[in-house]
């Protein structure tokens, strides 16, 4: 479902009312406000002035926890679904992350749930290899976070998570926030 929220106050209502109606339900909301914000936002801006990868998510007071990091996830989602092509503006955004950012799961969250389904609608797209095997150059400090937190948890989502999550049929599980790690596990041994 996608919806455009036109004001903080609306989003806050829908969520009470998906919560009302299955709390499981409004978990699935907040990847769609996520969509916009990242997709119409300027990507040609320096490093220095562009946004953190949780920017839209800081400052805000978005409803409840869950609530926010389904935002924070939806909006890394978005990040990598667009810049798949061209990681090096994936990287500008990387550039203002901290090395113990408070909101870095929700947003590795994203990435991996972003790839996950990429790779099973485009198993073959060379794209998924080179932005997973991307290494920023001239930045030990971003080239050191971008294997933390691209590299080895897309490998991950590729080559471990996907099959499970394909043959048991929950792909569907990774449009939500949550565990993907515990997830699988908790899949392999049922």
């Amino acid at each position: 479902m996608a919806l455009v929220l036109h004001s903080p106050e609306m989003a806050r209502t829908l969520d009470k009312l998906l919560a009302g109606i299955n709390p499981a339900v409004a978990t699935y909301m907040w990847r769609a406000p996520a969509v916009p914000s990242t997709s119409t936002r300027r990507t040609s801006s320096r490093a220095s002035n562009a946004p953190g990868p949780g920017s839209a998510c800081r400052g805000r007071s978005h409803r409840t926890r869950p609530a926010r990091q389904n935002l924070r996830a939806g909006i890394a989602w978005a990040t990598t679904v667009v810049n798949m092509r061209n990681p090096e503006i994936m990287e500008t955004s990387w550039t203002n992350q901290g090395e113990k950012d408070t909101e870095r799961e929700e947003f590795v969250n994203g990435v991996q749930s972003s790839m996950i389904m990429r790779y099973d609608t485009s198993p073959d797209d060379p794209y998924i290899r080179a932005f997973i095997d991307h290494v920023p150059p001239g930045d030990a400090r971003l080239a050191r976070l971008w294997e933390r937190d691209i590299r080895k948890t897309c490998d991950q989502a590729v080559s471990q998570m996907h099959p499970v999550l394909k043959k048991k049929q929950k792909l569907e599980e990774v449009f939500h926030f949550q565990s993907l790690t515990a997830l699988v596990e908790k899949l392999k041994s049922a």
